[in-house]
């Protein structure tokens, strides 16, 4: 999405997590594999905290194309 925004291809590369940044704690990559396993549940907390809509990360990746140049 946000080579889409950008009006780019960019490169992905997926990386082992023993490959990982080792400043990275391990219980953290653990835990961010299982929570790129969970179905997306969408609340009403960000609105709530910040009395602002969530947004898509589409939409975020939009509002901040000029951060990827």
């Amino acid at each position: 999405m946000i080579g889409a925004a950008i009006g780019r291809p960019i490169d992905v590369v997926e990386v082992a997590p023993q490959d990982a940044e080792p400043k990275i704690p391990e219980f953290v990559i653990r835990m961010t594999a299982e929570l790129m396993k969970a179905p997306c549940v969408v609340t009403s907390t960000v609105e709530e905290i910040t009395g602002v809509p969530a947004r898509s990360f589409r939409r975020w990746a939009e509002d901040h194309v000029k951060d990827f140049s």
